[in-house]
């Protein structure tokens, strides 16, 4: 998901966790239709957000930081207004499926560029993870990594 295009279809930047929207659509649940005004008024937001939100989320946990995590608040169950209803665009929105026959090529390419379990989940366990697909496990190789063409190599 792109966060920034998200916000974009609602006229507003990325969030953070204090900021006026995101106060509104977290308190918006919880009060009756009479109080809403008020909130927003109190809030000094105008308009009030009607549609899904991306924020920033305090960095609490190193995961979050290494996968640049960033949540979405919406402000009801309508089904219109999920992400998927407002990022149409493939360059906003993208599910990737990975076959899985494909799934052990692809763990060595990205191995080999540096990306392992570790990298992506800090953890001890995540550690003794790679530790044994890079050390103890037999059919583990180290391979070149994938080659990534450049404009010159299209050319010719």
């Amino acid at each position: 998901m792109n966060p920034s295009r998200l916000n974009w279809c609602a006229n507003r930047y990325i969030c953070a966790p204090d900021d006026p929207p995101i106060n509104y659509l977290a308190a918006e649940v919880f009060l009756d239709q009479k109080r809403l005004s008020s909130l927003a008024k109190s809030l000094d937001l105008k308009p009030v957000p009607a549609t899904a939100l991306a924020l920033v989320p305090p960095f609490e946990f190193p995961r979050m930081a290494a996968q640049m995590s960033r949540f979405t608040i919406h402000p009801s169950r309508d089904g219109t207004a999920m992400i998927e209803f407002l990022l149409r665009s493939e360059t906003c929105l993208v599910r990737y499926a990975v076959p899985a026959a494909s799934k052990a090529s692809l763990r060595r390419d990205l191995a080999s560029l540096g990306v392992s379990q570790d990298t992506m989940f800090h953890s001890l366990e995540s550690l003794a993870i790679t530790i044994k697909d890079e050390i103890i496990e037999k059919d583990y190789q180290l391979v070149s990594p994938p080659h990534l063409l450049t404009k010159r190599d299209k050319r010719t």
